[in-house]
């Protein structure tokens, strides 16, 4: 799964938006769940910059610290103007589920003073996928009205 990575990166690269990528050679291991939560909040978090800053540049790195991946993708900013009215997404709330649901947590804000010197996302997860304090669990199903009879 980590492996789609440099897929992410080769699109969002294709789309105009030049990626400086910080990636250890060979990527490391890890558990299945936890690559697909780097590689989907990796592209979650590109998806942002294209749509929500005016960068012509962003960065992406990954390393290794002890048993925890640490991603962390960042845009020097300018917010870009909006051009419509503002709505609300569900991009922050789905990386941090993701992160979550394989025992990690990210971040999701802007640096420095109110966004000028860009925004950031930052995750860090554990590469064996062990779930955490804050495991997402899912609702068992509602039985509903007349089964079972």
């Amino acid at each position: 799964m980590l492996d789609d990575l440099s897929v992410v990166l080769d699109r969002v690269a294709g789309a105009g938006l030049r990626v400086e990528a910080d990636l250890p050679d060979p990527l490391p291991t890890c558990a299945p769940d936890v690559g697909l939560a780097v590689v989907r909040i990796t592209q979650e978090a590109l998806t942002n910059v294209l749509v929500h800053s005016g960068a012509a540049s962003t960065r992406v790195a990954l390393g290794v610290h002890g048993d925890d991946l640490e991603l962390t993708v960042s845009d020097p900013g300018p917010a870009r103007t909006p051009t419509g009215p503002p709505r609300a997404g569900n991009g922050s709330v789905h990386m941090r589920e993701r992160a979550q649901a394989c025992g990690g947590h990210v971040t999701v804000g802007p640096l420095g003073r109110d966004g000028a010197d860009g925004w950031q996302v930052h995750l860090v997860v554990p590469r064996t996928g062990r779930r955490g304090e804050h495991e997402v669990r899912a609702r068992p199903p509602r039985a509903r009205a007349g089964a079972g009879r």
